[in-house]
């Protein structure tokens, strides 16, 4: 029934802090032959890489010649920080912070398709509308729920937080 935008993620690539390796585009990437990660493309941050990197053409080079793949990027992110092997991650950017990892600049990752929204959702089915929307704007709220996705590196929402869903109908 009605939708409330919370916070975005974004495709970063990743790579281990104090890491040396020069790398400021998807295409550096791969002309350096290092070893990267990708998650599956059922995860949505796999799914969200591929949308952003199809725009520049690379996309069918960097899924064939990636190290591994991971289904969750939480998997991805603790190999890239363990593993010898790994040299970067495409991840979230909030979970490459909560881990540690340094983040670079890919003009590849720079557009729409790299971002996902969070969002509330208030369903029709809900057993109680009005104690769902009202969890919905606590956390959409600047000062109350926002400050607990930025303390774990959520971007806030882009959009209008009273933006309501196509046909959504008034909560009574």
């Amino acid at each position: 029934r009605q939708s409330l935008p919370i916070a975005q993620l974004q495709i970063i690539l990743a790579v281990k802090p104090n890491s040396p390796l020069r790398i400021h585009s998807v295409r550096d990437l791969l002309e350096q032959r290092h070893s990267y990660a990708l998650c599956n493309l059922q995860a949505g941050a796999g799914r969200r890489t591929q949308l952003a990197i199809q725009t520049s053409g690379l996309w069918q080079t960097v899924r064939q010649r990636k190290k591994t793949a991971f289904p969750r990027v939480t998997e991805a992110a603790n190999a890239l920080k363990t593993s010898k092997t790994i040299q970067a991650a495409f991840l979230w950017d909030a979970t490459a912070k909560q881990f540690g990892l340094q983040i670079l600049d890919c003009p590849e990752l720079a557009n729409p398709n790299a971002t996902a929204p969070i969002k509330a959702h208030i369903t029709a089915n809900s057993q109680n509308p009005k104690t769902a929307l009202h969890f919905a704007r606590f956390l959409a709220h600047p000062q109350k729920g926002q400050p607990l996705f930025r303390k774990f590196h959520f971007a806030p929402a882009t959009r209008n937080p009273q933006k309501h869903l196509p046909n959504a109908q008034p909560i009574q």
